[in-house]
């Protein structure tokens, strides 16, 4: 597709006309895009297409000498085109706002042509488009100085009591099958837990599988052979993203939780990460959010929680699990069987 502009000319190329030459230079642009998250890469797509297999719509924009503009991830997801589906943030990266103009105009045409609903753009703001804020999402600024001493003193005390437990961390980009299964049978008992649908194990085995070894770590907290915590967390640039976690219910009384996110916090930072972001939560789980909160210091200054900014057009949202209808569900998912539940979970998370 081609589009003209009264100063400039874009051609935009979907997924389908993406030569080897193209996606080399399309991960370098990903790679120096200051606002690129790790769910830009396109280890991400292969996730996608591999655990779930939704229609792909991503397009780029280049100019008059094939040099990349624009970088725009999205799938059909149901009756909408979203961007990064099953994640929070990942809108389209550019480096001239002229181009958002024409991922617009063209994401309208796929979505009049395959009678979808409409476009949510995650993470990313546009005027043209309907503004929609609503996720909170907690970052960690790891430059702080001195950020032991920022942290109130019961924090600290919990991650003494850890270390006189004798809780250890383990660091692992390519997980063996065993702790693999170790991590998924946690993942699968909070997510039980919690009444909410589970991911299939294939989905943590095709991050690891897809991912560089630099941009993925599997954070796990141990005592002796027990695996009583874990964190996946994805790197892109100067940033770290915590994409998914798993507790048992014996981790309280270690303080294991404590200590993993503060030792993961230690690591990042000998990575040379500048960024620790703890994911985004609804508005109303309040005491997660606080949770959270504590790790931005006692004066609030070693982070910021904020609203991420999307964009949409037409008939969409996102939907807060939180909140009913969703919500209504929880409470029959927790008390299930466990075979029954995760049964379900394949119907939903499809």
């Amino acid at each position: 597709m081609e589009f003209d502009s009264a100063n400039s000319k874009f051609i935009i190329l979907d997924v389908s006309q993406w030569t080897d030459s193209i996606r080399s230079n399309l991960k370098k642009f990903i790679k120096e895009h200051p606002n690129s998250t790790p769910y830009h890469n396109l280890a991400y797509a292969q996730v996608i297409k591999e655990n779930f297999n939704y229609p792909d719509f991503s397009m780029i924009a280049l100019d008059s000498k094939n040099q990349i503009l624009g970088f725009l991830p999205q799938w059909k997801n149901g009756q909408i085109l979203d961007s990064v589906p099953w994640r929070d943030r990942g809108g389209p990266l550019v480096s001239s706002q002229e181009v958002i103009a024409f991922f617009v105009e063209a994401s309208k045409k796929i979505i009049q042509r395959n009678k979808m609903k409409g476009f949510l753009w995650k993470d990313f703001q546009f005027d043209g488009l309907q503004p929609y804020s609503y996720f909170i999402k907690t970052e960690i600024d790891l430059q702080i100085p001195d950020y032991w001493e920022q942290l109130d003193s019961a924090t600290r005390g919990k991650i003494r009591a850890a270390e006189k437990h004798g809780l250890l961390i383990q660091w692992e980009s390519r997980p063996s099958e065993e702790k693999m299964g170790q991590f998924y049978n946690l993942f699968l008992e909070t997510r039980h837990r919690l009444g909410v649908p589970v991911y299939g194990p294939e989905l943590f085995s095709s991050f690891f599988k897809n991912y560089p070894e630099s941009l993925i770590t599997m954070a796990s907290v141990w005592l002796g052979n027990k695996m009583l915590g874990a964190l996946v967390l994805l790197k892109q640039g100067e940033r770290a993203i915590d994409a998914f976690a798993a507790t048992s219910l014996d981790a309280a009384n270690y303080k294991a939780t404590d200590y993993l996110i503060f030792k993961s916090l230690e690591k990042m930072k000998q990575d040379n990460i500048r960024f620790f972001d703890f994911g985004s939560d609804s508005p109303v789980q309040t005491s997660l959010l606080e949770y959270k909160r504590k790790w931005l210091g006692r004066s609030g200054q070693c982070g910021k929680q904020f609203k991420i900014l999307s964009s949409s057009f037409g008939s969409c949202a996102e939907s807060d699990h939180n909140l009913p209808p969703q919500s209504w569900s929880k409470p029959i998912l927790r008390r299930i069987p466990k075979a029954i539940y995760q049964e379900i979970s394949k119907w939903v998370v499809r």
